[in-house]
């Protein structure tokens, strides 16, 4: 429900949603990926100054879980989960994150009210479209009752045995690039607020686009 009623507030419906990082980044918000590979990483968030949501990323992560574990971190922050445990927070943020990128509505359209059985190369498709991975579409079947829990050990296990567990076969072409923590630094230099050093320490490797300003210059 949280996440329903934050594409209505945020206007963008049941549409596929583009960039979870742009909406994060577009609303106020500031997205930094984390700079060093990690398999046990995926996302952290907080408020700075009581006031500015920041979320940190796995960069490394491929672009449908990166996006995944962006509105994961926005489950945190939009929901008030002071009265349950660790354990239960992180189950909602998950469910979260699931309706934010495919919401209900979609899920059923998609998918249909009931389903005898799933295909992989089908929701391959959905996924492309949505930017969910497969293993989150069967999660999200079963959560909506479009199949019983039975069907949806029976995928689980079918995908595990295929090895797609930890790398799905199916790649998801989207971008989740964060730019707004480079635009700030990069608005902070052109105004002499910081040094090209500074900048580097701030943003590594935001520098790397400075055009020459030497380049077709006749002396």
């Amino acid at each position: 429900l949280a996440a329903i009623r934050l594409r209505k507030f945020w206007r963008i419906g049941d549409l596929p949603i583009e960039s979870v990082v742009d909406l994060i980044e577009d609303h106020g918000g500031v997205v930094v990926e984390y700079p060093h590979e990690s398999d046990e990483f995926h996302g952290l968030s907080g408020w700075t100054n009581n006031k500015y949501p920041v979320v940190v990323v796995n960069g490394a992560a491929p672009a449908d879980r990166k996006r995944f574990s962006l509105a994961h971190e926005l489950g945190h922050l939009m929901m008030d989960c002071g009265a349950v445990d660790v354990k239960t927070e992180e189950s909602l943020a998950q469910r979260f994150a699931a309706a934010f990128i495919a919401p209900p509505a979609v899920v059923f359209r998609e998918l249909g009210e009931r389903r005898k059985n799933l295909g992989f190369h089908e929701l391959a498709v959905l996924k492309e479209k949505h930017g969910l991975s497969i293993q989150a579409w069967i999660r999200r079947a079963f959560d909506l009752g479009i199949i019983d829990e039975g069907l949806c050990r029976m995928l689980f296990v079918q995908f595990g045995s295929r090895g797609w567990r930890k790398k799905e076969p199916f790649e998801f072409k989207g971008e989740e690039r964060p730019r707004k923590l480079r635009l700030m630094t990069l608005r902070a230099l052109a105004e002499g607020i910081i040094t090209p050093a500074k900048a580097e320490a701030l943003c590594p490797g935001c520098l790397e686009t400075v055009f020459d300003t030497n380049a077709g210059r006749k002396d």
